[in-house]
């Protein structure tokens, strides 16, 4: 069977369990069966959302107000759900709950959130948010949502960091208004005495002022350093809008600004006030609350009293701003003579507003400093002071502030010359001196000299330092010249002893004086002065007053030339400047042991007597010298010569042997040594040094030797010239040591060796070193002319013979002139030719007023029939007349067998002047052959005045008057003055008679 049950309109009461039950009986017994079946009504989820109202019939929430709101949520399956606010989960519902807010049915569940105060975060959108789910994969969704809009009026808060704070602090003032709708402005406000309003700051004017955060605004405003200007009520006033309607909120504060009492001085610490000047201290006092009380400590001149409760103040205050509560209080300096200068100290005295605190006072110190530049004074002033005298130096300083510094140098005091400090006071740098008296504002040094010297002399310079205006160091220094005056004085120098060879050393050499010595300079024996020290030569000495030199060097390498004495001379300039002199003499003494050397001169020529045998030459002058040396002088030579001896004794006038010298002594002995004069030959000398006897001899092993020569050829009368016929002898002698043999001897002829062994003869002579040729010719033929020759050994000697019968001698002619007149002193050369065979002797004689003199040819000429010419130069003067030639032939008897003489007159000499007088004579020599000039020799009484005359002439013809000419004559004015001649006609005229080769003379006169 089927049984159906149908159901309309369902509702959730019709779920449940269904139960099916069937009987039947079966053998009697009755079976039964039963079938259930669950039957769930299903719907879809459905929320509704409910609020309780606002409390008084308000249409807002205000903050404090309670509130539920319901959450109901239908649906089978049962729904499960999250209520939110602001989409932030509060409460989260599945299935079961044990939540007492939670209400469940079998198809509902109902959420109540309560809130018992409403606050300004309880502004929110609340929600709630089902599901279920009744056919497989399918999720249905429902939700609700409901806003809350909660109000509150504007709430302000107010603080200040400090209500007492110290003046220059800083304080902070806080506002901080709440509210629903965020504040919409903030304003910061002092209240005045009189009750306005001046607005300080807000939230719309500066952006700074305020931070807006949820629902609030904190507003900040600092006063960095307060003063008694911020003194007073300050109102924070806040704004807000509730539903509408605008809300505001106030608070106010008070600030007083607790400050200790300050005074203070114008000028901080210190004040430079100008010396002489009128200054007026001011002293500002301030404090929260306003001062009642000054007071003012002077120096010099005692406290000073301000009191607001009194009338009678001593001291002198004026309130300059009664906001700041201060007060000015002066008092006025006068600065003369350093009046009031030192420490002021002004005190200020107050109560502070904080309750419960006791009287304040503040101090102030001012330190008045008096400014004035340093002055500097320094006595004595510049003079000059005798060595060893007693004096005082007094350096003082004296400035505001009180000079820190005082310093007096001897700029060039010492020998050194370099600056000496006396004092130094350096307060400054912590240099303190006994030595310096510091009264007020003056210091000062005092320097007693009890006996001024050299150390004292120099410049002092005396300087202050202080600190003036502006506390800039000045400085002022004061010089005074002190010079000791003292004469030029040259300490003794002892003499000196020295070797020969060493260096001279003076070991001190020590002048003094003041004004310092300018001059040293040093006398050598020699006369030669040196100059030690001067403004440019100062290597040898150092110091200033008292020069010393020591170890000064004369002589690197001593001679005799520095044995003597020396003087040191020095200058200085004294008293007013004068110059003085000193001199001091000391004597140098050269040692050396005497030293000899003999010196042997044969002759001219220098023998070396080192030598073991010492050669000397027969007949020649020999020399004996002995040059000896030493130091001290040489006071004995002796030369020994064989057996003769001469000597030399220094300072005696007996000695027999001349030396000429000192140190160096030269001594001499000359004779002529003879063949017996061989020996030793020696030199001894002596002198002393340092007292001791000192001797050195030389010698030397002495032969005479001559070489072989023929001393002397002679022929008989000295007759070379001979004529025919005659006879002659000529003689031979030979000398030598040692002799050569008498074999050796021979003679030849014409340098032919002929037999003439007949005609000479060979002996012994006057000593047993010489030998005698005699050769004897007779009746000598022309052939016999020539050269004889006496030989012996290698030593020979000639004669010329010259044997003739007859000489001739042409005229003498000007060589190379021709011209009629001669410059003075011309030098003119005059010929004399000759002729014949074969000899004959010439001579050429220059003839004048002034002068004669004759050149002879030495010795026979021998003329083998040609020309000889004969010249001689000479120089023409004003006086020369003419010139002669003269040949002679003289016989063996000196008889002039023959003569042969010509005259060549002297050319007009120009150049010569003289006065015009009369004619005394002249003698006019015309050669036959000649046109020449003729001098004329004019004597006056006013001097000598020369004219010439012209003659010109031909062999065999006449001069007649007409051919002389007279010319002008000069005097020394040279004013040409023309004389006059006068002759006779046949006094004028030369001889037409010059057939003979001879002068005719002519006699004028004019």
């Amino acid at each position: 069977k089927t049984c159906t049950v149908g159901f309309s309109n369902v509702d959730y009461s019709y779920s449940g369990q269904y139960t099916c039950s069937t009987k039947n009986i079966i053998n009697s017994q009755e079976k039964s069966s039963s079938a259930t079946l669950q039957i769930n009504v299903y719907s879809h989820t459905d929320v509704t959302m409910t609020t309780t109202p606002p409390p008084g019939g308000r249409a807002y929430y205000l903050t404090g107000d309670p509130l539920t709101i319901t959450c109901s949520v239908e649906g089978v399956p049962r729904s499960s759900f999250n209520f939110t606010k602001d989409n932030s989960v509060i409460k989260s519902y599945k299935n079961v709950s044990s939540d007492s807010n939670v209400t469940t049915s079998d198809h509902s569940v109902v959420y109540k959130h309560t809130i018992s105060k409403l606050n300004l975060n309880d502004n929110a959108e609340f929600s709630c948010n089902s599901n279920n789910s009744f056919k497989s994969g399918n999720t249905n969704l429902d939700s609700e949502k409901v806003v809350i809009k909660v109000y509150e009026p504007v709430s302000v808060t107010m603080s200040v960091s400090s209500p007492y704070p110290s003046l220059g602090s800083e304080v902070i003032i806080s506002c901080t208004a709440t509210g629903s709708d965020t504040p919409s402005s903030v304003t910061l406000s002092k209240v005045r005495a009189d009750g306005s309003v001046t607005t300080i700051t807000s939230s719309g004017s500066d952006n700074s002022f305020c931070t807006k955060s949820s629902y609030k605004l904190d507003c900040s405003y600092t006063i960095s350093s307060i003063g008694y200007s911020n003194n007073g009520t300050y109102k924070c006033l806040a704004k807000n809008n509730v539903n509408g309607t605008e809300k505001e909120d106030t608070k106010s504060d008070d600030i007083e600004v607790s400050s200790q009492v300050k005074a203070s001085f114008s000028n901080v610490g210190e004040k430079e006030v100008s010396y002489g000047s009128t200054y007026q201290i001011t002293c500002g006092v301030e404090g929260g609350k306003a001062p009642h009380k000054v007071t003012l400590v002077t120096p010099t001149s005692g406290t000073f009293t301000w009191q607001s409760a009194s009338s009678s103040n001593s001291l002198q205050c004026n309130t300059v701003d009664s906001v700041q509560n201060k007060l000015n209080c002066l008092r006025s300096i006068n600065t003369n003579q350093y009046q009031g200068e030192g420490k002021y100290k002004c005190t200020g005295y107050n109560y502070l507003p904080n309750p419960g605190t006791s009287e304040k006072s503040s101090s102030s110190d001012l330190t008045l400093v008096i400014t004035k530049d340093v002055m500097v004074d320094l006595t004595p002033s510049s003079m000059e002071i005798e060595y060893g005298q007693g004096m005082s130096l007094r350096c003082s300083a004296d400035g505001g502030r009180v000079p820190h510094f005082l310093s007096v140098n001897h700029e060039e005091g010492g020998e050194g010359g370099e600056g000496v400090s006396l004092v130094e006071y350096d307060k400054e740098n912590n240099k303190i001196s006994d030595e310096v008296t510091v009264v007020g504002h003056n210091i000062s040094y005092v320097k007693s000299i009890s006996s001024f010297n050299y150390s004292d002399d120099g410049e002092y310079v005396c300087t202050g330092k202080n600190r003036a205006a502006n506390k800039k160091e000045t400085k002022k220094s004061e010089t005074t010249n002190l010079i000791v005056v003292k004469e030029v004085e040259i300490h003794s120098i002892q003499n000196l002893e020295v070797d020969f060879g060493k260096s001279i050393m003076i070991p001190e050499i020590k002048v003094e004086g003041g004004r310092p010595p300018h001059l040293i300079s040093l006398l050598s024996p020699n006369g030669k002065s040196s100059v030690l020290y001067s403004s440019t030569t100062t290597q040898h000495f150092s110091g200033k007053h008292v020069k010393n030199c020591t170890n000064y060097t004369v002589a690197a390498k001593s001679d005799y030339s520095h044995d003597g004495r020396y003087t040191v001379t020095a200058e200085n300039r004294a008293h007013s400047n004068t110059i003085k002199t000193s001199r001091m003499s000391f004597n140098v003494t050269v040692f050396k042991a005497v030293e000899t050397e003999l010196v042997l001169k044969d002759g001219k020529q220098t023998i070396d007597v080192t030598k073991s045998a010492v050669n000397l030459t027969y007949g020649v002058n020999l020399t004996i010298q002995c040059n000896v040396n030493g130091g001290r002088m040489p006071s004995k030579v002796v030369i020994k010569a064989k057996d003769k001896t001469l000597s030399y004794t220094r300072n005696e006038n007996n000695s027999n042997l001349n030396c000429v010298g000192g140190h160096e002594l030269v001594c001499k002995y000359i004779f002529t040594p003879g063949y017996l004069d061989d020996g030793i030959y020696s030199c001894l000398s002596e002198n002393f040094v340092r007292n001791e006897k000192k001797t050195q001899q030389k010698s030397a092993v002495v032969t005479i030797v001559r070489k072989t020569e023929i001393d002397l050829l002679d022929v008989k009368n000295n007759k070379t010239a001979l004529l025919t016929n005659e006879s002659t002898v000529i003689t031979c002698r030979i000398v030598g040591k040692p002799l050569i043999d008498k074999e050796s001897v021979n003679w030849t002829h014409e340098s032919k060796a002929v037999d003439l062994s007949k005609n000479f003869t060979v002996m012994k002579g006057e000593d047993d070193f010489t030998w005698v040729s005699v050769l004897n010719l007779t009746e000598l033929s022309l052939d016999l002319s020539g050269k004889f020759t006496c030989h012996a050994g290698m030593s020979y000697r000639s004669v010329r013979l010259v044997i003739a019968d007859k000489v001739y001698l042409d005229d003498p002619i000007f060589s190379e002139f021709s011209m009629e007149e001669v410059e003075k002193n011309t030098t003119l050369r005059i010929q004399c030719t000759i002729s014949g065979f074969p000899t004959k002797v010439v001579s050429v004689t220059v003839f004048s007023p002034a002068e004669e003199r004759q050149v002879t040819l030495s010795g026979p000429i021998y003329v083998p029939e040609q020309e000889k010419t004969i010249s001689i130069d000479h120089q023409i003067g004003c006086n020369d007349k003419e010139f002669r030639c003269t040949v002679k032939t003289i016989a063996e008897d000196g008889r002039v067998i023959e003569q042969k003489e010509t005259v060549l007159a002297a050319p007009l000499v120009t150049g010569c002047q003289g006065t015009p007088s009369t004619y005394k004579s002249a003698l006019i020599a015309v050669s036959a052959t000649l046109v020449f000039t003729v001098l004329v020799i004019i004597i006056g009484g006013f001097g000598v005045c020369k004219f010439y005359i012209t003659i010109k002439e031909k062999r065999r013809n006449v001069v007649m008057m007409d051919d002389l000419k007279l010319n002008p004559c000069y005097e020394d004015t040279q004013v040409p003055r023309q004389p006059s001649i006068t002759t006779q006609p046949q006094d004028a005229l030369i001889s037409p008679d010059l057939e003979k080769e001879e002068y005719t003379y002519v006699k004028m006169s004019a």
